[in-house]
């Protein structure tokens, strides 16, 4: 977990990936648009962010949690992610999956693979959100479309047992290789 937080943290606010879809010259302004404000909050928030690391590192959750909370409310998806985590793990606050879930959904609507992928996570586990295989496909393929290899994986299994998807094993057989690619074994 901490782990996974501080490989979080470290990175930056991910644009779209390079498998994104083609847009009108309209959509890609509003893309950039949107880019620029996450990078211009990320950079506002940027020492607090590091704050929050120093102290979710040394074991002080509770302000770990109280100094993401300002950039999350404001829209920083590596705030909103951390509070997930944080409330799915009970650190710093009580344990909640359904607020959890609630910074998932944010954070995954900024754009945030990790999110994305951890989103998918919770809609097949049922875990914060209604089990909901279709919109596990979803929340996946966007983080598999950014090259998280598990989200890949996952949607491996998910083609080729025809959950939330037609089954489809050449798919399936894609999906498997990508996520070989990126490492998972």
């Amino acid at each position: 977990m901490r782990a996974c937080l501080a490989l979080a943290l470290a990175v930056s606010v991910i644009g779209p990936s390079a498998a994104a879809q083609i847009m009108t010259p309209s959509e890609a302004a509003v893309r950039y648009e949107e880019a620029q404000h996450q990078g211009d909050l990320q950079a506002r928030f940027k020492e607090r962010l590091a704050d929050a690391k120093t102290a979710y590192d040394h074991g002080d959750f509770a302000r770990a949690r109280e100094l993401f909370q300002d950039p999350a409310d404001q829209g920083v998806p590596i705030a909103q992610y951390s509070l997930a985590l944080m409330s799915e793990k009970g650190q710093g606050g009580p344990k909640d999956e359904h607020a959890a879930a609630n910074w998932l959904t944010k954070a995954a609507g900024g754009g945030f693979p990790p999110a994305e992928f951890s989103l998918g996570a919770a809609y097949l586990a049922g875990r914060g959100v209604p089990r909901d295989d279709k919109e596990a496909v979803r929340w996946l393929r966007a983080a598999a479309d950014a090259g998280v290899p598990q989200a890949q994986y996952d949607l491996g299994v998910l083609y080729e047992a025809g959950r939330g998807v037609p089954k489809d094993e050449k798919a399936a057989a894609e999906w498997y290789q990508k996520a070989a690619a990126g490492g998972v074994k």
